[in-house]
């Protein structure tokens, strides 16, 4: 995978207690002028002290309040503690990692956002915090494969990835594994640019895209209190806008893909395609209640071609569901056909299961629209890890 860095961007990573920790657990991305940023955060009212931080320096516009944006010049993440919960130290805190990482760079604090994900609760290590900051650019700088390492937690893989868009390069990281079923965004996803389009236009592309990969995602249903989605534009590059609209849903597709398929204890990945849908919300409604449930993940896990819970998930949105004109697939395995269940032999309802990818086909024919959501089946080792976060 060709991962170019897009210009004018850099990377930097270190470890604030290397006694404690083994790897690196802050990353600070770095721009080399004031960048164009459009932001996305958890809807949690319960959300982290960075959170309420970064919306009082970017600005919504036009009062839409589901996306922030301005112009900053760097982003600190720090991983193991999220700095939910922690009050007004916990607003400081986050203003003061700002300001060492800005001192560092000679720029204002306010041009500075911060993310922190991990334990919910504990006051971050600020000794450490201020010990280590300062020394971040000084630094070797990271490639993305690195960066997306320093802020991972209980995942299993690093998530990355870079394309070309004419003469630009959209490359994006991201981070998540556990406390999935974002409603904004994902855990946290960075996307880096050089391409020059309307600042308008970016913010609305990334709106768009945001809804239609990181929102449709779910591995627990547990929402988070620190989703955070930024997109950063260091416009040099002219491209054609549907061509760059149609990478950076790619990308976004990509990365939200790889977080469910990374769920905490998956066994195997689940696509669900609806199609047919009398709305487009309709069909993002279905496909994502569809993923998210446990009666669904669950039989997954355990190879149960009990389909009839995913018509009981589908039904739990209210939507008018024709079932004379419904049709459902699991695997290769058709189990209902235009409003009749199908006969399926113990030997075809293993088939099912074959692949680590399970792809669940709701076809609804009530309408044109359809949407694509992700997760991972719910198995033992998701409880051992999560009844042990902490131990």
């Amino acid at each position: 995978m060709k991962t170019q860095i897009p210009t004018g961007f850099s990377f930097y990573t270190e470890n604030y207690n290397p006694k404690k920790y083994e790897k690196n657990n802050l990353l600070a991305i770095v721009a080399d002028t004031e960048v164009f940023c459009a932001g996305m955060f958890t809807k949690n009212t319960c959300c982290g002290a960075p959170i309420t931080v970064a919306k009082k320096i970017l600005t919504p516009p036009n009062q839409n309040i589901d996306i922030f944006s301005g112009y900053i010049q760097a982003v600190l993440i720090n991983t193991n503690i999220s700095n939910v919960a922690t009050g007004e130290k916990g607003i400081e805190d986050c203003k003061t990692q700002a300001k060492l990482l800005a001192d560092s760079l000679k720029i204002s604090n306010k041009k500075v956002l911060v993310s922190s994900t991990g334990c919910i609760g504990p006051y971050l290590p600020m000794p450490e915090m201020i010990k280590t900051i300062p020394l971040l650019i000084s630094g070797k700088k990271q490639d993305l494969k690195n960066s997306a390492n320093a802020i991972m937690t209980t995942d299993i893989k690093e998530k990355f990835i870079s394309v070309q868009c004419g003469n630009a390069t959209i490359s994006g990281i991201a981070k998540g594994s556990g406390m999935i079923a974002p409603n904004m965004a994902t855990m946290l996803a960075y996307i880096m640019t050089d391409a020059k389009i309307s600042e308008e236009k970016f913010a609305k592309i990334w709106k768009k895209a945001v809804e239609k990969s990181f929102n449709q995602v779910s591995v627990d249903g547990c929402e988070s209190t620190s989703d955070t989605a930024l997109a950063l534009m260091n416009p040099i590059f002219e491209v054609d806008e549907i061509e760059f609209e149609k990478q950076i849903f790619e990308i976004t597709k990509f990365l939200a893909k790889a977080i469910a398929y990374d769920g905490e204890g998956a066994t195997k990945g689940i696509e669900v395609l609806v199609t047919g849908a009398e709305s487009e919300i309709s069909a993002q409604k279905i496909a994502k209640k569809i993923v998210s449930s446990d009666l669904v993940k669950t039989a997954i896990f355990g190879k149960d071609l009990n389909w009839g819970r995913i018509m009981g998930a589908a039904g739990h949105t209210h939507l008018p569901i024709n079932l004379d004109k419904l049709s459902c697939t699991i695997g290769e395995v058709c189990v209902f056909k235009n409003g009749s269940p199908t006969k399926i032999s113990e030997k075809t309802e293993l088939l099912a299961f074959e692949n680590n990818e399970i792809i669940i086909e709701f076809s609804m024919q009530q309408g044109e629209f359809s949407s694509t959501a992700w997760g991972c089946d719910l198995s033992y080792e998701y409880v051992k890890i999560n009844g042990e976060y902490r131990t």
